[in-house]
């Protein structure tokens, strides 16, 4: 346990002493939540506006955990292999699951700290949740998919380019880029018919759409969403399927990677 602990507090002094991850994980989010708010949404009727503006929240919140989970978790890696940390850790009596655990422990509060950030920005924005406790209750799970979801590519990226350059940049394209094309950081039904085919199956848009769906269920009742219901039996299991594999997708690849580091595991 103390060496979990270990690289919980590793992890988490790294993040505090990195400008740039600062601004992606929160700055970014809150920008962009802010800019939407007053100039996108401006045109929408008053009474829609507190749905609105707490969709807005959801997406930017969602778009911190891909951050977190993909890129954060992701560089981490890369970097501590050019730093040697792996071949210090191979010669000392450290179980390789703890510098794993350790790590998405550490993401998980940086994401947990996040989600309370830019909820209170939202709050203070006007956005509401207009359905109770049960409710958000149930969207837990699915804000908790897309953190796996977004995990597992993290351990995955990193262990498959070596370069940490390399490794930076495609998280971060498969963060922007990602967002981008799968409704994250627009309404799902503003995406031309092919991308919403993509939002619908992607893991992480897919995550958020079912926390979406109990957390503002009048959004999907709107004609604009053309009979896509994120609630239904078979797409929740699609979403706890699809993100719980590519996380142990992820765990598989990062223990290998650690067995051929020598790493006890």
């Amino acid at each position: 346990m103390s060496a979990i602990t270990a690289f919980i507090e590793k992890e988490l002094r790294e993040f505090l002493r990195s400008p740039s991850s600062i601004f992606w994980v929160i700055g970014w989010p809150v920008f962009w939540q802010v800019l939407t708010v007053y100039v996108f949404l401006a045109g929408v009727p008053r009474d829609q506006l507190p749905q609105a503006k707490e969709s807005v929240t959801i997406q930017m919140v969602a778009f911190g955990v891909a951050f977190i989970g993909i890129s954060l978790v992701g560089n981490g890696i890369a970097q501590d292999r050019v730093r040697g940390l792996y071949a210090k850790l191979s010669s000392m009596p450290v179980r390789g699951a703890s510098e794993g655990v350790g790590r998405l422990l550490a993401a998980a509060i940086i994401a947990l700290v996040e989600g309370l950030i830019i909820a209170g920005v939202g709050w203070a924005l006007g956005g509401r949740v207009e359905v109770g406790l049960g409710h958000q209750l149930r969207a837990l799970p699915f804000l908790l998919a897309l953190f796996l979801a977004s995990a597992g590519l993290g351990l995955i990226i990193p262990n498959l380019l070596y370069s940490v350059p390399a490794a930076q940049g495609v998280g971060v394209a498969v963060v922007v880029l990602g967002s981008a094309i799968s409704g994250v950081f627009e309404p799902y039904f503003l995406l031309p018919d092919p991308l919403k085919i993509f939002s619908r199956a992607y893991p992480l848009s897919a995550a958020m759409h079912a926390a979406k769906y109990f957390l503002i269920p009048g959004e999907f009742a709107s004609p604009n969403y053309r009979g896509f219901n994120p609630g239904t039996p078979s797409y929740l299991t699609y979403v706890a399927a699809s993100a719980l594999a590519i996380f142990f997708l992820g765990i598989a690849v990062h223990g290998w990677r650690a067995r051929s580091r020598a790493l006890a595991v």
